[in-house]
C-alpha cells in the first residue's frame, strides 16, 4: 500500500522544477546580456583582446547552459500538458508561504 499519491507528488515536483527552470533560463539571459555588453565596451588593444576572448568563451558557455535549461523547461511543460499550470503554481506558492510562516512561528 502506498502512503503517498505518486501522481500528485510528481505534479508538485514538476511545478517546483518549473519555477526553478524559468528563473534559471532568465538568469542565463541576464549573464548573456552582460557578456555581450562587456564585449562591446572592452575596446581594443592587447589586453582588451585577451579579456574579450575570455568573455567570449564565457558567453558561449552561458548560451549552451541556457539551451540545456530551456530544453528541460520544455520537457517539464510537456509533462504538464493539459494541467492548469498557473493554478498549480499559485497552489505551490501558497503552500510554500504557509510552510515558511509555520517555520517562522516555530522559531518564536
Amino acid at each position: 500500500m502506498h502512503t503517498i499519491d505518486e501522481v500528485q507528488l510528481k505534479r508538485e515536483t514538476l511545478i517546483a522544477a518549473l519555477e526553478h527552470r524559468e528563473l534559471e533560463v532568465f538568469q542565463y539571459q541576464v549573464n548573456i546580456d552582460n557578456y555581450e555588453t562587456a564585449i562591446e565596451i572592452a575596446g581594443t588593444g592587447p589586453d582588451a583582446n585577451e579579456l574579450t576572448s575570455a568573455v567570449t568563451d564565457n558567453l558561449r558557455t552561458e548560451r549552451i547552459e541556457q539551451k540545456k535549461s530551456q530544453l528541460i523547461l520544455d520537457s517539464i511543460l510537456k509533462q504538464l500538458e493539459g494541467e492548469d499550470i498557473a493554478g498549480l503554481v499559485e497552489v505551490h506558492k501558497a503552500a510554500a508561504a504557509a510552510k515558511a510562516l509555520e517555520a517562522a512561528k516555530a522559531l518564536e
